[in-house]
């Protein structure tokens, strides 16, 4: 009924920059600026209570995935658009993720220049940081329950976006798949290829495949059940189709389950849980 996804390893790829000590966007902290000119990791060491700047020029509709990651302070990040000379229109305010990384996925309005702003919690701190960043082009899925087809591109990716609501259960399907991406920018694990959506906003799915080739790509969406009181239920599943079947259940309880069917998986999880389908143990 479903497939399992693995991530792709983005290749590294390299940063020029160079370093100038001015006025901060934020507060009156120090900047130093750095030039960035193409998409991959970079490690860096921020200065005591600076923030560092990386520029680019960003296209309408471009997509934007950064994440920033230290052992040695709270990574903060922020984008924003350099608009009149050196003032600041905020795109996206700071990111401050649980733990030493923080994520971000921004898809850009109009096309400019724009900065990454990576920095400690209230413009202190510093150390040594990784940022890693990828420019992405996606293309719309038409609706809910379509397919988006199209060719991939000289590298041989492409990547699909649709909207999708906190608390829904989605089948990304089609051939060359290998990740899916939230809306924070985070490669989200799935269970034989389902996924739970916890934030509401646009989703990713990345094809990869040979370059130029076609590919075509769907998403199926749960359908909910109730399963209520003890008997059976009959239903049948589509291609990459996925039923959630759902019931109260009490401490002590003691529940049977039984499915019958041909080449059809089941789970039974706790469903109030945070975490994603692939972690919850099954009862």
């Amino acid at each position: 009924m479903k497939t399992a996804c693995s991530a792709l390893r983005p290749a590294q790829f390299s940063f020029t920059w160079f370093t100038a000590l001015t006025a901060g966007a934020l507060g009156h902290a120090q900047e130093t600026v750095r030039d960035l000119e193409r998409p991959g990791e970079n490690y860096k060491h921020l200065t005591m209570n600076t923030v560092d700047r990386w520029r680019f020029t960003g296209a309408a509709d471009e997509v934007i995935r950064f994440d920033v990651s230290s052992s040695d302070f709270d990574p903060v990040i922020a984008l924003v658009k350099v608009v009149e000379g050196d003032r600041d229109e905020v795109v996206l305010a700071d990111v401050d993720d649980d733990g030493s990384r923080s994520h971000a996925l921004v898809r850009l309005a109009s096309a400019g220049r724009y900065a990454i702003l990576v920095h400690g919690p209230g413009e202190r701190g510093g150390g040594n940081y990784r940022l890693y960043v990828e420019r992405l082009k996606s293309v719309p899925m038409p609706d809910v329950a379509g397919m988006c087809e199209g060719r991939l591109d000289d590298a041989g990716m492409a990547h699909v976006r649709f909207l999708a609501r906190k608390g829904e259960t989605v089948v990304p399907h089609g051939a060359g798949i290998v990740e899916f991406i939230d809306p924070k920018g985070r490669s989200r694990p799935g269970w034989e290829g389902c996924h739970d959506i916890e934030l509401d906003g646009e989703h990713y799915v990345r094809v990869h495949g040979a370059p130029d080739a076609g590919f075509r790509v769907g998403v199926e969406r749960a359908r909910l059940r109730d399963l209520g009181s003890d008997g059976e239920r009959a239903d049948s599943l589509a291609a990459h189709g996925i039923d959630e079947w759902r019931f109260e259940g009490r401490p002590d309880e003691f529940r049977r389950i039984v499915l019958r069917g041909e080449r059809i998986a089941m789970r039974v999880i706790p469903r109030d849980t945070a975490t994603g389908l692939d972690e919850r143990a099954p009862l």
